[in-house]
């Protein structure tokens, strides 16, 4: 298998090319479980009990009245520092935290 490995690599049609045996392919699926979900949906064999971040979002908008936008669970936390420290600084006893949706 390196043979032909290194022989689909010098045909430079992909940046490199690998070749897994069984048991190499075990192992990357065991070292790296997110490949083997993937591995398992392509090949139309779904794993129970276990989802994807896409399909658990898709589920998870099904469910609402209305979509969200998924720049509402992203907060930075440099901003979030930032803004905390100023409420520091301020001496304020109160901190207001306020949300605020944006509908399209």
């Amino acid at each position: 298998m390196t043979d032909w490995a290194k022989a689909k690599s010098g045909e430079q049609v992909f940046k490199k090319v690998e070749a897994y045996d069984s048991s190499r392919l075990e192992q990357w699926i065991r070292e790296a479980p997110a490949v083997g979900l993937w591995l398992a949906k392509q090949m139309g064999m779904p794993a129970k009990g276990v989802t994807d971040v896409t399909s658990h979002w898709l589920d998870v908008q099904a469910s609402l009245r209305w979509p969200i936008s998924p720049e509402i669970l992203l907060v930075t936390r440099e901003a979030l520092t930032q803004s905390f420290q100023k409420w520091l600084d301020s001496g304020a006893e109160v901190l207001a935290v306020a949300l605020h949706l944006h509908t399209n």
